[in-house]
């Protein structure tokens, strides 16, 4: 009986420890994670667009 108290024990141990380095790892990933996105669109062209636009004011 008291073997498998001790193997239970060692069981316990050895899968909290693997839960430790998972919940490490993972923070670790989280943390030094980025994203880099490079924008491709540039607004130096010249179109000619222009915009007219007739408005006539209210009386009131």
């Amino acid at each position: 009986m008291a073997s498998k108290s001790k193997r239970r024990r060692k069981v316990l141990g050895a899968s909290c420890i693997l839960a430790a380095l998972i919940i490490a790892g993972s923070s670790f990933a989280w943390f030094t994670s980025k994203d880099e996105v490079t924008n491709r669109l540039s607004a130096s062209a010249d179109y000619g667009v222009s915009i007219v636009e007739s408005f006539a004011p209210p009386a009131n």
